[in-house]
């Protein structure tokens, strides 16, 4: 027998019903009566006039400057930094409301199934076998507990959970019209709202010619796509955010230890996942896939973005390379190439200024004209006047300091040492323009990252082999995946001279030499407090900081 100890709406209603958000709010803020509000300054951001609005009329408080909003165990949460659980356990004793009073039959049903789902899942070695082949690791399964929907007669699906039809077409698992499973022969990922409860389920068939793939539940009385976020209850200390396409990528980045993705379901995305988001993260950065209908969704996304930039979170865009998702990125590159393509992200308003520059010809003035229109009404939309008068100043002046460069080593679309690996397969003989002792100490450095493994061994082919083109260099390749990754990068080639890319490649190797030589200094300061360290020690410990600040 499965047990459910959630919360049902009717209570969490009660409890904020039942608060006085003014008597609440009036403990850490000073109010003052405002017509039938109150008002006072916001404690979620510095301000010096008072944007932070409390109605008692509809019990709820809201920010105008960084948009905080919420009720009563909102603003437990957000105030006095407590966990949903506590916050709705102290307002509920201040209330004298028993929290264990009642259970939603629906969502106790929904638990049930994701249970017994993940113990067909461990009977299942088709399901399993699939995982396997998408590498997940058995953590990574557990925690965010997939299961399997075995195919079997509804009637005796009923009987196994204790419900009747009805109860899984009110659920979503039952087709109405059909009256069949959604979910039969899938493999089930359960879908949880913020407070960790299962409000709906994804499946993904395990037969190959079976269309769609991927299928989530219907609307329901628990599940509204429009505001659900798939990964962020698995997220407890929510300052970064990733927003990824679909739960997959969610999983897959997890699997690979980078856990704060989240995903939204089944639908573009929209002002109240915005909105959701902004109000747990100090930073969210949203990445899309890297073909047409990604590029398209990205600056959508920007767009929208621009009335709610403020001071409390900072939004990035992210596209990723020609025909990858995260998943696939992941398995050709590698985490550390991820995180890095994730910490050079544009900004929402670069990322307008971009495409708004991309469409004209500003040789003409009438472009130019039009751009700055264009760039005003953008701009119009941004309440935040650092934001309005920041995005306005860095428009204007990409306008009128614009110039054709090229800069790699900050492209945000691929790896920098994926960059410096295209520049060499491009053009091998660029290597005999770098000096010796440069390219004997990138050969030297002994380096466990993979990217810079693959570099290192490319150049040292070159020059040994003396290959002197694309065809000579893939031969050599006996690595499948490798042999895929460099086809990727010759065939999207470098778009910049000689001269740069020489530049571009001196740097590069100066980069990984300071990377190479940082990673030395830490472990010789990590030794320094297991013991003392020795005169050569201390001498080369010098000699790093020296080579790593003043070269």
């Amino acid at each position: 027998m499965f047990v459910s100890n959630r919360y049902s709406k009717e209570l969490l209603n009660q409890i904020n019903t039942h608060s006085n958000i003014v008597q609440i709010i009036e403990k850490a803020v000073k109010l003052q009566k405002n017509g039938r509000n109150y008002k006072g300054l916001c404690p979620f951001h510095n301000e010096k006039t008072p944007s932070f609005t409390v109605s008692d009329e509809k019990n709820m408080y809201y920010c105008f400057g960084c948009h905080a909003h919420g009720k009563a165990i909102d603003f437990y949460i957000q105030y006095y930094k407590l966990t949903f659980v506590q916050a709705v356990e102290k307002l509920a004793q201040e209330l004298g409301i028993d929290t264990h009073q009642s259970e939603d039959p629906g969502l106790t049903l929904l638990e049930n199934i994701k249970n017994w789902c993940q113990t067909q899942f461990k009977l299942n070695h088709k399901a399993k076998g699939y995982l396997h082949q998408r590498a997940l690791h058995s953590d990574t399964i557990d925690k965010f507990s997939i299961g399997f929907m075995p195919t079997i007669p509804i009637n005796r699906l009923c009987k196994i959970l204790s419900c009747s039809i009805n109860d899984l077409i009110h659920i979503g698992v039952i087709n109405p019209d059909t009256q069949k499973n959604r979910f039969s022969n899938r493999v089930i990922f359960p879908i949880f709202n913020s407070l960790n409860q299962v409000i709906a389920f994804g499946g993904r068939t395990l037969q190959e010619d079976f269309q769609p793939k991927y299928i989530n539940s219907p609307e329901t009385k628990y599940f509204h796509k429009r505001q659900s976020i798939y990964g962020l209850n698995f997220i407890p200390q929510k300052k970064d955010l990733i927003v990824v396409e679909g739960y997959m990528d969610v999983i897959q980045l997890s699997n690979y230890g980078i856990h704060n993705a989240v995903a939204i379901l089944g639908t573009s995305f929209t002002t109240e996942h915005l909105q959701k988001l902004i109000q747990v993260a100090s930073k969210i950065t949203l990445c899309f896939d890297g073909d047409g209908a990604g590029v398209r969704a990205s600056l959508k996304a920007a767009k929208m973005c621009l009335p709610l930039l403020g001071p409390n979170c900072e939004i990035n865009i992210l596209n990723l390379p020609d025909q990858h998702d995260p998943d696939s990125f992941l398995s050709q590159y590698s985490k550390s190439a991820f995180i890095e393509l994730i910490d050079n992200s544009d900004d929402v308003c670069n990322v307008i200024i971009k495409n708004l520059l991309s469409k004209r010809d500003m040789s003409r003035a009438i472009e130019k004209s039009r751009y700055r229109q264009e760039l005003k009404d953008h701009t119009d939309q941004i309440k935040d006047l650092d934001f309005k008068k920041s995005m306005m100043n860095d428009g204007l002046e990409q306008l009128y300091q614009r110039k054709p460069v090229a800069k790699i080593l900050t492209n945000i679309q691929t790896s920098w040492i994926d960059e410096i690996i295209a520049i060499i397969i491009c053009n091998p003989t660029i290597l005999k323009t770098i000096e010796d002792t440069q390219i004997k100490q990138l050969v030297s450095y002994s380096i466990e990252d993979k990217p810079v493994r693959l570099l290192q061994i490319i150049v040292k082919k070159v020059l040994d082999e003396h290959l002197d083109s694309y065809d000579k260099i893939i031969k050599h390749c006996r690595n499948q995946s490798t042999q895929k990754k460099l086809a990727f990068l010759f065939k999207r080639g470098i778009q910049i001279t000689n001269e740069q890319q020489q530049l571009e490649l001196v740097a590069g190797i100066e980069k990984i030499g300071r990377y190479y030589k940082t990673k030395k200094k830490e472990a010789i300061i990590a030794l320094s407090k297991e013991r003392k360290l020795s005169q050569k020690e201390r001498d080369e410990l010098i000699k790093l900081i020296e080579e790593i600040n003043y070269t």
